[in-house]
């Protein structure tokens, strides 16, 4: 029901304003007030909190445009700008302002109603364009930071062994050696997934779904961090069977398996555990990554998904992370027709869950 738009009028004329209000009535939008002036117009719109404005272009003390621009600066909402003639050059003016429609006075019942309707879709996807791109450039800012710490990592250890390698033993510089090849691995992992990141947002990463076998993956992604596991004497069990398969994109899942199985042994102490099941339901199948690890702080659990903030939890070897991986895992995941979440005790460990349509059927 329209009763649920709360509309504001700002119309100085009580006529004027009392025809429009009578046509709102029979198209069943709820009218909570009416300001006769610019000013009152800003000061009602942060009382009221309306869901759509319909403001005179002509007013007493300031003009709509200028009444527009002030509610913009404080709450955005919706505003449907009225003339009592067509003019361009006042169209454009109020469009700049941020107003998201034009009607002309009196205008008929399927007019406002279009119009409304038109003017509040059209605010709406600009706020979530707003916020996306908000989003997006903290996280650009975030991940900007974390590129350069790699490098200058890697910088440095390659400088100090160009200039002191004939001074170092053996074993110190195996031991930077090992050091310099984790910093790699890690650096190239964070490239990896802000590319196949990019692709996604821009379209040319398309999920193309195909019946996979999901022990195959798990144990190609086991020989991946193989080394990384044994370095902490991490054991890695995969308990998926061979026979259970899934709906999906390979790539895709393949990538959330890496990230997954990565984030276990990062946060996982010398000598713990991780395992790798998959439960196979009539439908879908519920795969599970669990960790005897640290587990994640309740701050953290918030923001685990969220483009916009970064986990800062560090490593049980020092590890840093980025965040990107779970951003990855949790859009591929929907590219796939699933969700995922997160179960976690600190101190004690945690478990991901995702799902995936079943290929069994």
């Amino acid at each position: 029901m329209k009763k649920d738009i709360n509309v504001l009028i700002v119309e100085d004329e009580t006529l004027v304003s009392d025809m429009i209000r009578g046509t709102l009535k029979e198209i069943n939008y709820n009218v909570v007030g009416r300001a006769v002036n610019g000013y009152q117009a800003v000061e009602m719109t942060q009382k009221l909190n309306p869901d759509v404005i319909l403001m005179d272009i002509k007013l007493p003390d300031i003009s709509g445009i200028d009444a527009t621009k002030m509610i913009y600066e404080k709450r955005p909402t919706p505003i449907v700008m009225l003339s009592a003639y067509y003019n361009q050059e006042l169209l454009e003016s109020a469009s700049e302002s941020g107003a998201g429609g034009y009607l002309i006075k009196p205008a008929s019942h399927s007019e406002m109603e279009r119009t409304i309707t038109i003017t509040i879709d059209r605010f709406q996807e600009t706020m979530k364009l707003k916020k996306l791109n908000e989003d997006k450039d903290k996280f650009f800012s975030i991940i900007s930071h974390d590129i350069k710490n790699p490098l200058f990592s890697m910088n440095g250890y390659l400088g100090i062994m160009t200039e002191y390698i004939d001074k170092f033993s053996k074993e110190k510089i195996k031991d930077m050696t090992l050091n310099l090849k984790k910093t790699y691995d890690s650096f190239e992992r964070l490239i990896d997934n802000l590319l196949s990141w990019s692709r996604m947002q821009t379209g040319m990463l398309k999920s193309i779904p195909k019946t996979i076998n999901l022990y195959d993956i798990a144990i190609k992604n086991i020989k991946l961090f193989q080394q990384n596991a044994e370095q902490k004497e991490i054991l890695i069990q995969n308990e998926i069977e061979n026979k259970i398969e899934a709906y999906a994109d390979y790539n895709m899942v393949d990538t959330i398996f890496r990230n997954l199985i990565s984030n276990s042994i990062k946060f996982t102490n010398k000598g713990g555990t991780v395992k790798i099941s998959a439960l196979l339901n009539k439908n879908d199948i519920i795969i599970s990554i669990y960790d005897n690890g640290i587990g994640i702080s309740e701050k953290n659990l918030k923001i685990l998904f969220k483009i916009d903030s970064k986990c800062t939890q560090t490593g049980t070897s020092g590890e840093k992370g980025t965040g990107l991986g779970l951003i990855l895992c949790k859009e591929f995941v929907e590219r796939n027709g699933g969700r995922i979440w997160c179960e976690t005790e600190l101190g004690k460990g945690t478990t991901f869950y995702f799902n995936l349509k079943s290929g069994n059927n």
